[in-house]
């Protein structure tokens, strides 16, 4: 279920809405970033749990940056099951695949309550040739993506269990000075880690254990300390 969200009330890294990373994408081409009129400013959707923005293989013009929660992308294998490959946090953008082809390359879910911010494809090509230098930072962002993509492949599919849910865990909480980030269900982590429901739960039970992760209420605290040896596994 979507429904709209006051823009007052929206917040990523902190910021208001209008000085956010949303903002780059949401705003129409030729218009300066600061200030906006309230008919310009970003329209951000709420979502509920396991809600699907867009389905792989489907047309589509409309990009979304993730303003709150966060977003699991999955790509169906020829044995017809699904696998995660990448989990967008606040700030990442999901869609720019439609600047090349007008199609969905993955299939797009929420991951719990998760707020986004949608954003025309066509006013993106545009912005090319009105605001190049706006456009610069989107490849910025498109390269991040690439660079997502590389460390599923190098980091997240590759060693043991521990070292694999170590490495998402430290990921995931990267962006936070305090170690904390938003919990995904065992199933999830199997699926993006390429490992079984049963291995994952045994693992984050031992790190629970140890008190190198604690959950509540939907999110983790990682002692980013106390997952580094493992990570090193």
């Amino acid at each position: 279920m979507l429904k709209p969200v006051r823009n007052e009330d929206l917040r990523t890294d902190g910021k208001p809405c209008s000085q956010c990373t949303v903002h780059l994408l949401a705003a129409p081409a030729g218009v300066p970033l600061l200030p906006l009129s309230a008919a310009d400013q970003p329209r951000p959707l709420a979502l509920e749990p396991d809600a699907e923005l867009y389905t792989e293989g489907s047309p589509g013009a409309t990009l979304y940056a993730v303003c709150r929660g966060m977003v699991k992308l999955t790509r169906r294998l020829p044995n017809g099951t699904q696998r995660i490959v990448r989990v967008l946090r606040e700030g990442d953008v999901m869609g720019l695949e439609l600047l090349v082809n007008g199609r969905y390359h993955h299939t797009a879910s929420c991951l719990g309550r998760t707020t986004v911010c949608p954003a025309s494809a066509l006013t993106l090509q545009e912005m090319a040739q009105v605001q190049p230098e706006r456009y610069a930072r989107l490849l910025q962002r498109w390269q991040g993506i690439v660079d997502e993509a590389d460390l599923v492949i190098t980091q997240l599919s590759t060693g043991g269990a521990r070292g694999r849910v170590a490495r998402l865990l430290l990921h995931l909480a990267a962006r936070s000075q305090e170690g904390q980030c938003h919990s995904l269900t065992r199933e999830d982590m199997g699926a993006l880690l390429g490992l079984t429901t049963e291995t994952t739960s045994r693992v984050m039970a031992a790190f629970k254990r140890d008190g190198a992760v604690r959950e509540s209420r939907g999110r983790l605290q990682c002692d980013t300390q106390a997952l580094q040896p493992y990570a090193n596994e």
